[in-house]
């Protein structure tokens, strides 16, 4: 399906290749293919394009942190976070950037300001476990695992509760019916 994306991106890109997004959609597809080399190209495409949009530079290091690459990563968090309105994303980033440099304290801070507002990313839980657990916050790490553990929980309910609900046929739809396609 990626790859199918990637081709229908450079046939639009080739049509018009000052369309904002464009590169951004392209790096996050070639990145989620492992295609790091390629997408931090895009990545960089995009900036260039769209050099006042901070979700661009939250993207381009989410690619770099994907490539070990934690100083350029944490330059761009920084762009971003100077830009008007930087996306939530920044800090959850920061977070694992700060885990990954050892810096427990400042993971811990980052995390929590984005789990103040994503209150239902069960990762974001996880990494914040670690944090507290590597500064001896024991409390905060209980509390990290109980909510992980229910935000994880509350996705798988969602999706099994979706299955159902992709399988009701347009004429259940209309009735209000819930039922199975045949």
């Amino acid at each position: 399906m990626l790859f199918r994306s990637i081709q229908e991106y450079r046939i639009v890109l080739q049509r018009n290749p000052d369309l904002p997004g464009i590169h951004g959609a392209l790096c996050n597809a070639m990145s989620r293919m492992g295609r790091i080399p390629e997408a931090l190209k895009e990545c960089e495409a995009e900036i260039a394009a769209a050099p006042f949009n901070a979700e661009v530079y939250v993207d381009a290091a989410r690619v770099h942190l994907l490539a070990h690459d934690d100083t350029q990563a944490a330059i761009l968090l920084e762009k971003a976070l100077k830009l008007d309105r930087p996306p939530i994303a920044v800090y959850k980033l920061l977070g694992k950037l700060y885990l990954s440099q050892k810096q427990y304290q400042a993971a811990s801070k980052a995390l929590r300001k984005y789990l103040a507002v994503e209150t239902t990313d069960s990762s974001a839980y996880y990494l914040l476990s670690r944090a507290c657990k590597y500064t001896g916050d024991t409390q905060g790490m209980n509390q990290a695992i109980a909510a992980f553990k229910r935000t994880s929980e509350a996705a798988k309910n969602t999706l099994e509760a979706h299955e159902p609900l992709d399988n009701v046929g347009p004429e259940d739809e209309a009735s209000g019916q819930g039922g199975r396609k045949e």
